[in-house]
């Protein structure tokens, strides 16, 4: 009989499904540019952190959450409102990753792996 994986750190939010293989860490950053959002206040509309179908209401700003390291993770972001969805299927592997989703004032919704800031010379 294997043992449970041990707890998730503090302030991460854990895998609650089913899975006793090794695990890794994935921070999504939240945000959203131009005001008003959509027409909708930042203060009032959350944004919904999808997990393997398993819904979380968080904040905006960054959310950790804690993903099976041995096979593939479907992540989901979208608002309480049902609109403005993305998501992305996260292939397996044991390094922490940092995913970005950003709502723009007006436009398409963006969500993938952050981009590594410019080079300075």
């Amino acid at each position: 009989m294997s043992e449970p994986p041990p707890a998730a750190p503090p302030g991460v939010i854990p895998y609650v499904e089913h899975h006793t293989g090794p695990r890794r860490l994935v921070t999504i950053g939240l945000s959203a540019g131009g005001t008003p959002l959509a027409g909708y206040s930042k203060a009032m509309v959350k944004p919904n952190l999808f997990v393997d179908g398993r819904q979380y209401i968080v904040y905006w700003g960054e959310v950790t959450v804690e993903v099976p390291a041995d096979r593939s993770v479907h992540i989901g972001v979208g608002m309480q409102d049902g609109i403005r969805g993305a998501s992305v299927l996260l292939p397996p592997g044991s390094e922490p990753v940092v995913l970005d989703y950003h709502v723009p004032g007006m436009g398409e919704v963006s969500f993938g792996p952050r981009a590594a800031p410019p080079a300075q010379s």
